[in-house]
Formats: C-alpha cells, structure tokens, sequence
C-alpha cells in the first residue's frame, strides 16, 4: 500500500517485491518496475514489467543468514572473551593492540584502555621484554610454518606483584588467507609455578640430605604378577657401597641382587617375600661380593609405601663390614677369655689337688 501510494504520487516505482502464483500453483517472488504513461491516443496507462527474482532472493537470504550467523558468532566471541578465566588481546596486523578484556585487567591490575597500541607491553616484566619480543618477532615472520606461538613469562602488576602467564598467540586471516591481526591469550599459572619451585626446593634438600647420607637410598618395587622388580631410584653412594652405577641398578634390578653372597642369598629372598606379602617393615643383614672382589656387610632397612605405580619400599643400604669385624674381634676376644678363665680354674683345681695330695695345707 505504502509503494502504491508512493506509484501515485511520483508516477513510478521500483522493484516493488511480491510474490505471483503461477497456473501450475507454484509461488515465484518476482520484482515490478511501474511507470505511468499514455498511449498512443493520450490515455493513461500503466507501463509494467516483472522480472523472476528467485535466484537474488535466495542469495539475499543465504546472504542474511551468514550476516546472522556472524552476528552471533561475534556476539558469542565477545561473551566467551569476557566470561572465561583467561587475558585476552586482539592486535591489528602492524601488532598494535586493539582489544583486552576484563580478565586482563584483573591479571595486570592495569585499566583495558592501557593496553591499546603497545601499552601492553609496559606489564612486561622488564627481565622478560627482549626475550619475548625476539620470539614474537621471529615468530610473526610472514614465512615462518608455526600457527601458534607460545611462551611462559612473568608479568609485573602495577602494585609491584609478579604474575606468572602462559602465552598463546594466533593469527587472524581473512578468507584469502591475508593476515589480519592476532589473536593473544594469557592464562595466570602462578599457583602452578609456586608450585614447581617448592618442589624443585623439596628436591634440592632431598638431594642434599642424600649426597651426604653414608648409605645407598633408594625406591624398591618387588616384582608382581604385572610386572618384574625393580628400582626407580638409586642414590650416587651405589658407586662407592656397590662398586655400580645408579643408572646400572636402576636398569636391571638383578645387577645388585647377583652381588649377594650365595649362602645369604636365600634369607635377602625370603625377607624380600615377607615384606612384600604383609605390607611391613623391611630389614636384612647379609654378605655381598662386589666387582672387584671385595666382601662387604651390608645392612638394609626400607618402610612400605602405597604409590600410583603400586607398592613400594623407600630405604637405605649401609656397609657394616666395620661393625661385623668389630662384632667377630668382641666374639674371638670372649672366647679366648673364656678360655683362659677355663685354663685359670683347672690350674687352680691341679694346684690344690697337688697340696692336698703333699699335705701342703
């Protein structure tokens, strides 16, 4: 009605859009282009013409859908962007920031807007700047293969705290693949960074504890019907109780277990056995034969763990071979006390058998 009018006032319209039913019932959208005129003897006629637009409306509306669709896309980004757990930043191609979200901000405690250009780069922490710009650059290379580009540095907060993120950045292209910007994420691994150092701490003192221990410490899994004995963990003292490397036992349990002496060999089994069927205490005393010949005293005691790779028994072997000759001097010097208390007592009995005898008394 409102284009009828429109025909009336002006004396012509275009593309006006309706739909036409055909004889065979079939609906086709067509276009009217009218203009009004005279015929040939003056009176006022109606010059129309209608063109099938079948084809432009179905591309007017795939066209529609995709605009939708990226509509939603972009409205979709724009919550996802502001809703997870993560710094967000979009760069234009010359690398000049045009976009933080809410969770950066909350990461450097800087305001979004700082951000845009190369603000950005100010919450750096400055001992991180030029190692991380050497790799964005090397990365950004138009010829370099890598699609993503990431890294782990420290942020400096603007009240001085330092923040630990994990970078992952992106490119952005257009549908002939020309590059369009980047696309950065960073994801605050902080607590898993503290986490690291006080392990790596943890493992220092434990290191030290153990490079100056006079024994060999070590993890012990017996052998079970999954898998065979084994020792994940042999302290450096292996060289010097055992004349092997920690690496050679850790290898092949069996290295240490063919140095026990053969007749102490079924007494190492059987404790072995009972430590790992009732989940106790382990303890052994036994005779080994090293590479070299040397016959050592070893002593071994080990507490059961419970671990993800299965039962395990954390220890320590010390040589005792002192201890032991110390052990056989104390028997050998009690024996021969022994004895000469024996030989003090029959000379005395002869003595004083000798006197009665000769009416000494």
């Amino acid at each position: 009605t409102e284009r009828y009018a429109e025909f009336q006032q002006q004396g012509w319209a275009n593309d006006l859009r309706c739909q036409v039913v055909c004889r065979d019932g079939s609906v086709v959208p067509v276009s009217i282009n009218a203009i009004a005129a005279q015929d040939e003897v003056g009176n006022s006629i109606t010059r129309v013409t209608l063109v099938d637009i079948s084809e432009r409306v179905k591309l007017e509306t795939a066209r529609q859908q995709v605009e939708t669709a990226l509509q939603n896309s972009q409205r979709h980004y724009a919550t996802l962007a502001e809703t997870i757990p993560v710094g967000i930043l979009r760069f234009d191609a010359d690398s000049e920031c045009i976009y933080a979200n809410d969770y950066w901000e909350l990461i450097t405690g800087s305001p979004q807007e700082t951000a845009m250009g190369s603000g950005w780069f100010q919450t750096i922490h400055p001992d991180e700047q030029d190692a991380l710009m050497a790799k964005w650059t090397e990365w950004a290379q138009p010829n370099n293969p890598d699609p993503m580009c990431t890294n782990e540095t420290r942020l400096l907060r603007s009240d001085g705290a330092v923040v630990w993120v994990y970078c992952q950045a992106c490119r952005e292209t257009d549908a002939n693949d020309n590059l369009t910007g980047y696309i950065v994420s960073l994801t605050n691994i902080s607590d898993r960074k503290q986490a690291e150092d006080q392990l790596q701490q943890s493992q220092a003192k434990f290191e030290a504890l153990v490079t100056n221990m006079p024994g060999m410490v070590y993890r012990y899994f017996p052998a079970t019907s999954a898998s065979p004995h084994r020792f994940t963990f042999v302290s450096a003292y292996a060289e010097e109780l055992l004349e092997l490397s920690p690496a050679a036992i850790e290898r092949d349990a069996d290295a240490f277990i063919n140095l026990i002496h053969p007749e102490d060999l079924p007494s190492f089994l059987t404790s072995v056995a009972n430590a790992a069927d009732h989940f106790l205490p382990w303890h052994w005393e036994g005779r080994i034969i090293t590479p070299s010949g040397q016959l050592k005293w070893i002593e071994g005691n080990s507490q059961a763990q419970s671990t993800a790779e299965g039962n395990a028994w954390d220890g320590i072997l010390v040589d005792i071979s002192e201890r032991k000759h110390l052990e056989a001097e104390r028997q050998q010097a009690e024996i021969a006390l022994r004895q000469q208390l024996q030989r003090e007592r029959l000379i005395a009995a002869i003595t004083q058998s000798i006197r009665q005898t000769l009416n000494l008394e």
